[in-house]
């Protein structure tokens, strides 16, 4: 008990000396300072240059605040960084690219409903001479005169270029439902990529959310490290005056340096961790990974849902696999339908024109308008296969649509729960954040009449930083699992 008296006593000593160094100092420094500047005010020059530095200042400042709000390191928001990921994120604009190939391939089937126009031409060269031979008879004559020729006739084509032209217009006629129906299919398939780009919207968010979250609550432990580490250097400090004293022995002193250690190294690790999780939001912003920016503390903790059977209905009117399933069981339904038209010839109005060039005896031009009819009596059974698998096609939608909205159903529970038991370990923690704030102040009440020592305010000290640390991890965890909840029930 001597020995401890005597070592509070030596190190009040040291500190009172310290101290009134550094007031003396400060107040020689000051003295200095005052002397110079009335010096300096003597001089016209130095007068002129501050007022026109006073002229100035106003604009520099103004400067200054543009540059560092344009500056990378600038503060980001959680809702600034969610703006930058849904504008620039990769996945979200090839999310926007898919969502346009289905506008287009249902911009595609629509002109299947218009009217056709083929152009087929053929040309070549005659190897061979194209010879055509009539005989007498052969071309008819009358009861009066006979035959029309007497002598057989001989049309000769030499070794020209010849030339066919072909120009269809065809309307189809019974391909109509059919197509109709694929512009349904095309049509849902199109509603099926827009909550696809939504479903991944919603992902990105949620998974900035949690990326920012880990981000602050890394840089919460790194305050607290570095605090310890302070509190053991100080530790280091006063254990080496002690060890010159011989007041205690040379493993305690090494116990010290080793946890100093220690203590550094897990800093060295949070910085790095830090270092990654910022470069994985900028990924997920879409920007330069090296863009260097500062974190903002979320706010306290808000209102708490309270109606579950609300959240699950609204879990299951808003999700996107829902909707996504929903589309994928009206798609095969109409795929059904195209099936059975398949049973149906295929009928079209045809307006057709021939144009011959280069032989003899063939027209030069014809034309025709008709009808087009194409079918398929037997095929073996392959379309009574085919509505037999878009059958068993569609009952799998309605079997996956039930089973995934009984998913939905335990994972909103499951999120309703898990935000209930945060917020109350978030209550917990400001319990705890309270009574160490209260024992600090004891703490320092003891130290100012000499009843503690050092140690135990830096330890003190170092407690409340893990309860301010534990207080934000309980937020960060309470923000977490809201967003998560979010994401389950499907909010935007």
């Amino acid at each position: 008990m001597a020995i401890s008296d005597s070592q509070q006593s030596k190190e009040q000593e040291e500190f009172f000396c310290r101290r009134m160094w550094e007031i003396g100092s400060t107040g020689m420094a000051y003295l200095a300072a005052a002397s110079a500047f009335r010096i300096l005010m003597r001089s016209w020059r130095v007068r002129w240059v501050l007022g026109l530095a006073g002229v100035f200042l106003p604009f520099a400042s103004a400067a200054g605040a543009w540059c560092q709000e344009a500056s990378p390191g600038a503060a980001l928001t959680l809702e600034q960084g969610i703006r930058l990921a849904c504008e620039n994120n990769r996945r979200i604009k090839n999310g926007e690219l898919e969502l346009g190939r289905s506008q287009d391939r249902l911009a595609i089937e629509r002109t299947h409903l218009l009217p056709t126009l083929q152009i087929r031409g053929l040309g070549g060269q005659l190897l061979s001479p194209l010879d055509f031979k009539f005989n007498r008879a052969s071309i008819g004559g009358t009861s009066t005169s006979g035959p029309i020729t007497v002598f057989d006739e001989r049309v000769h084509n030499g070794l020209d270029p010849f030339l066919f032209v072909n120009a269809r217009i065809s309307q189809p006629l019974s391909q109509l439902p059919r197509t109709q129906m694929k512009i349904q299919q095309f049509a849902w398939a199109e509603a099926s990529a827009r909550e696809k780009l939504r479903q991944q919207r919603q992902e990105l968010v949620s998974e900035l959310k949690r990326a920012y979250y880990e981000a602050l609550e890394t840089e919460s432990a790194l305050a607290v490290a570095e605090e310890t580490v302070t509190l053991y250097k100080e530790l280091d400090r006063v254990t080496q005056v002690q060890l010159v004293q011989r007041m205690l022995l040379p493993p305690e002193s090494l116990s010290v340096k080793r946890r100093l250690a220690t203590a550094q190294h897990e800093l060295l690790c949070l910085r790095d961790t830090l270092t990654s999780q910022k470069e994985k939001i900028n990924l997920l912003m879409g920007r330069d990974i090296d863009t260097q920016f500062a974190l903002v503390p979320v706010p306290p903790a808000q209102y708490l849902e309270s109606d579950l059977q609300a959240a699950r209905a609204r879990a299951v009117a808003k999700r996107a696999e829902v909707r996504l399933v929903q589309n994928e069981r009206r798609q095969a339904e109409y795929a059904r339908g195209i099936t059975k038209q398949l049973f149906v010839p295929d009928l079209s109005l045809t307006v057709d024109y021939l144009s011959v060039f280069g032989l003899q005896l063939l027209p030069r031009n014809v034309v025709s308008v008709g009808l087009f009819l194409s079918w398929e009596p037997w095929d073996m059974g392959r379309k009574l296969r085919e509505l037999s698998e878009q059958n068993k096609a569609v009952k799998e939608s309605q079997n996956a649509q039930r089973e995934l909205e009984s998913q939905i159903a335990i994972d909103v529970s499951a999120g309703f729960r898990k935000l209930k038991q945060s917020r109350r370990l978030l209550q917990l923690s400001q319990l705890a954040q309270e009574e160490a704030r209260e024992q600090l102040r004891v703490v320092m009440d003891k130290y100012r009449v000499q009843a503690a020592l050092l140690e135990d305010v830096l330890r003190s000290q170092t407690a409340l930083a893990e309860a301010n640390h534990d207080y934000q991890r309980s937020l960060l965890a309470f923000w977490s699992a809201k967003a998560d909840f979010e994401r389950v029930v499907g909010d935007d």
